[in-house]
């Protein structure tokens, strides 16, 4: 309770108040203490703050003009208590704003946004500050055009080539800039003035993001840019996308909210974005299909020196001049096998490869091992072209390793010359090679080679997973082998 002297002193201010009672700016006293009560109000701040007819007489300040649904309570008074403070403590005017405190439209009966530059100034009883006079001036239509200006120029900074918009979400308004309606397909005007015809090209499932974007603009801060991407399925059916991004803002006209934004074409910039995506998947699968042939032929070496091993390990006595020729026989599979590996990866391990390449292929590697002439070891292409699968591939490079292998260690002609012939004699329904070696009257060999059947066990081991066979015809002056693949088996 106040006592009767300052009741009687501010009864002599209010009367002097009277002064103020017509000018165009609206003003209030209210006591001092903790409910800052209202003890006077003038025409200009009951216009303003829509209480003609109502009296605020001896209400609490927040009482009588409590903060608005859209702002914390606490945050939206603590701004006035702190300068009201300041004013007590130093008995010296403050001034606050601008400064935003929601209050109701009596027109909708709801909370309008509104921002406030306020004065107060102490009045005092015996040198003690007793009462606040506060005058107000209502700032929002130049806060609410700043907000707007600043982020309109926020949305630039932030984009490139864009295409500007300003959106109604109440009504479904979108005034924007031409350039949106070709994005989306539409001839000049054809879209009429309703975002309803732009939505519905958005792709199904990226319409419901425009609802949580709206809703998220809305609900954030005044002026902070939101975004999100989106595809646009076009009548003509090719596909675009784009990113809207937009801040809302009050319009300071009609006071509703609006989003003012823009819509940046990103069609090109996101299909780079799949195009790598898809060569960095690629590479994913390219890198385990490689380590899955790395390991199958590593089993297929492991095998061939399992097979040596055992040979070996029955014999009863090892000399060195018997597993040099071992070693060296390895040696060449293993190239062989290397030398496959070589061209899937030249051929970026394609899922298929031509036949007639690595054929080829392998005759001008066996040239360079046996230091052969085109003419020694010649090779005939064939014109069909079937492929071979590329899980396939490891083992036919076996299969001919041991063929070439086989032709050559035949011999040579008496005069110190060769002709080894490799005819591609393949088809559309089967792969046929044919490995030839004619020696008139038998020389010496041009390699010696250990003969110990192994070649023999691996082809039969490799025609069999292939589905493949072998002839061999070994007899007199002509070793003749012929590989018969069917390409439906590969």
């Amino acid at each position: 309770m106040m006592d009767t002297t300052i009741k009687e002193g501010l009864g002599a201010v209010v009367a002097a108040a009277g002064t103020l009672e017509h000018v165009s700016f609206a003003a209030i006293i209210f006591m001092a203490d903790d409910a800052l009560t209202l003890v006077w109000q003038n025409e200009a701040h009951a216009r303003m703050a829509g209480t003609v007819g109502r009296s605020v007489i001896n209400q609490g300040l927040f009482e009588a003009f409590p903060p608005g649904d859209a702002q914390d309570a606490d945050a939206a008074m603590a701004p006035i208590r702190q300068s009201v403070a300041r004013v007590s403590q130093t008995g010296v005017a403050d001034t606050l704003g601008p400064y935003r405190f929601d209050i109701i439209d009596p027109a909708t009966g709801e909370f309008a946004e509104h921002h406030w530059r306020m004065e107060h100034a102490p009045i005092k009883q015996n040198g003690e500050v007793v009462a606040i006079l506060q005058t107000s001036s209502d700032v929002t239509q130049n806060v609410l055009s700043q907000s707007m200006a600043d982020a309109s120029r926020r949305l630039v900074a932030s984009a490139d080539a864009v295409n500007y918009f300003s959106f109604n979400p109440d009504t479904d308004e979108l005034e924007r800039h031409g350039d949106i309606d070709e994005i989306f397909g539409f001839a000049p005007g054809e879209a009429g003035a309703s975002a309803a015809a732009l939505r519905a090209r958005v792709a199904d499932q990226d319409r419901p993001a425009f609802y949580e974007w709206v809703s998220a603009v809305l609900e954030g801060e005044r002026g902070a840019v939101c975004a999100f991407d989106c595809a646009v399925l076009r009548p003509s059916g090719d596909q675009r996308f784009v990113r809207v991004q937009g801040a809302a803002v009050t319009d300071p006209i009609d006071r509703m909210p609006r989003i003012h934004g823009t819509i940046t074409d990103l069609t090109d910039l996101e299909k780079d974005r799949q195009d790598l995506t898809l060569r960095l998947e690629t590479r994913k699968a390219l890198l385990r299909e490689a380590n899955h042939r790395i390991k199958n032929s590593l089993q297929i070496v492991s095998s061939v020196l399992n097979m040596e091993r055992r040979k070996l390990t029955a014999a009863e006595t090892v000399e060195a001049a018997d597993v040099m020729p071992v070693l060296t026989g390895i040696e060449a599979r293993i190239r062989a096998i290397a030398n496959m590996h070589g061209l899937l990866q030249d051929d970026n391990l394609a899922d298929e490869m031509p036949a007639d390449f690595i054929v080829k292929r392998l005759v001008e590697v066996t040239r360079v091992s046996f230091d052969l002439t085109e003419e020694e070891l010649a090779f005939t292409p064939s014109e069909a072209q079937p492929r071979i699968d590329s899980d396939s591939v490891i083992a036919v490079g076996v299969v001919m390793n041991e063929l070439l292998t086989n032709a050559i260690k035949y011999g040579v002609a008496e005069d110190g010359e060769t002709c080894i012939a490799v005819h591609d004699c393949s088809t559309e329904e089967a792969i046929v090679v044919i490995v030839k070696n004619h020696v008139p009257g038998r020389g010496d060999q041009l390699a010696k080679t250990h003969s110990s059947g192994m070649g023999t066990r691996i082809m039969d081991l490799f025609t069999g997973m292939l589905g493949a066979t072998v002839e061999v015809d070994d007899q007199g002056h002509t070793f003749r082998a012929t590989l018969t693949l069917p390409v439906a088996a590969t």
